[in-house]
């Protein structure tokens, strides 16, 4: 999704006024025959992440906090921690994950399958600031594509592989995404990705102006 938001201008800019939106983004993972996620590398002309590899995911719409798509309770409580406790936005959160995964993958995620898994802020320093909030879900039956404009292509790609090209700097990741890696390579399996999900608790990761400096990339 186009973040047509305008960025603070650039005269007077003030870190610490820059508005924090809502964003989702989600770790697609299936084995054929290692373990896979789903990414997308993205053009390097975007404002935001240029030229890193992430996950699929974008900001949340207005209309998704008029969505039909309701979290169960035990998937809301995941959320008890960070700055979305209550039902609407718990549900408009849902419902851009599964959006968002739609229209930049062409896959289709049953909200059942999407497991809360951890809430990065991105730190003053940045003109576009983002509550992020990552989910899990097995895609091992689904077609994901590459379908989006923010992206010069999108893969599956073997775990292990990422983090090898990321430590040759063949590929850039900004630092939650190359954690979240890492937690998923440690786990190693599908099913132990899903069975610590279920066990999770997600404490929010929001790193303040002194940390700003090691977030906008990742090495």
């Amino acid at each position: 999704m186009v973040d047509h938001a305008p960025a603070a201008p650039a005269s007077d800019f003030d870190p610490l006024q820059v508005p924090i939106r809502k964003a989702v983004s989600v770790l697609m993972v299936r084995h054929n025959p290692h373990l896979e996620l789903f990414v997308q590398h993205r053009v390097t002309t975007i404002d935001f992440a240029a030229g890193m590899v992430v996950y699929p995911g974008g900001r949340v719409d207005d209309a998704d906090y008029h969505s039909p798509i309701t979290a169960s309770a035990s998937h809301a409580q995941k959320w008890a921690r960070t700055w979305a406790t209550d039902a609407p936005t718990i549900n408009a959160l849902l419902t851009a994950a599964v959006r968002e995964t739609r229209e930049e993958t062409g896959a289709t995620l049953e909200p059942t399958a999407l497991h809360p898994w951890a809430n990065w802020t991105t730190p003053p320093g940045p003109k576009r600031r983002f509550d992020t909030y990552f989910y899990v879900a097995d895609a091992h039956n689904l077609a994901a594509q590459h379908q989006t404009t923010e992206a010069t292509n999108s893969e599956w790609a073997p775990a292990h592989t990422l983090l090898a090209d990321y430590n040759a700097h063949r590929l850039d990741m900004m630092r939650p995404t190359l954690h979240l890696l890492n937690e998923i390579i440690e786990l190693g399996t599908v099913d132990a990705i899903l069975e610590a999900a279920a066990q999770r608790s997600i404490d929010p990761v929001r790193p303040t102006t002194a940390d700003a400096k090691d977030l906008g990339k990742a090495k």
